[in-house]
């Protein structure tokens, strides 16, 4: 049993769950949000385009990913992978595809991670003196490499 008293694959099934839910609201947001665009730009001559809008929604999956995958030893080695789709690779919805065979795939229990890490405003530890980074570098994880400003 995982963390909430649930078997590996409940816990696969509930993540899988959250990120449809996640995906179905940023999707349908965008959406709307993209109609009201249109009908702005179009009394202006331009208008939004499709690439654009899949862009926010891959961008708004591979958000949630950083953390969730992060959080997760069997899931950090699909990290890059995740981060590095584009629309020329992907759709939002073949990305989602992709993500929730991941989950169900190799899901394992999580381990705590510092939100930190990624949310706030970071800088990469070369350049900086001993001095400086002592106290705000990371020995090991993700940000080893990114001091924390």
């Amino acid at each position: 049993e995982g963390w909430w008293g649930m078997s590996r694959e409940e816990e696969a099934e509930e993540v899988v769950f959250f990120l449809r839910r996640f995906a179905a609201e940023v999707f349908t947001t965008n959406e709307e949000e993209s109609q009201r665009n249109d009908k702005r730009q179009r009394r202006g001559g331009g208008s939004t385009r499709a690439a654009e809008q899949d862009g926010f929604k891959l961008g708004k999956l591979k958000q949630v990913c950083k953390y969730l995958f992060a959080a997760n030893p069997a899931l950090t080695p699909h990290i890059a992978r995740v981060l590095g789709t584009t629309v020329k690779h992907a759709t939002p919805e073949q990305l989602l595809e992709d993500i929730e065979a991941l989950v169900m795939g190799e899901w394992a229990t999580p381990q705590d991670v510092l939100v930190d890490t990624f949310s706030m405003r970071t800088k990469y530890a070369d350049g900086v003196s001993e001095e400086e980074k002592e106290g705000r570098l990371a020995t090991s994880g993700f940000g080893k490499d990114i001091v924390r400003m």
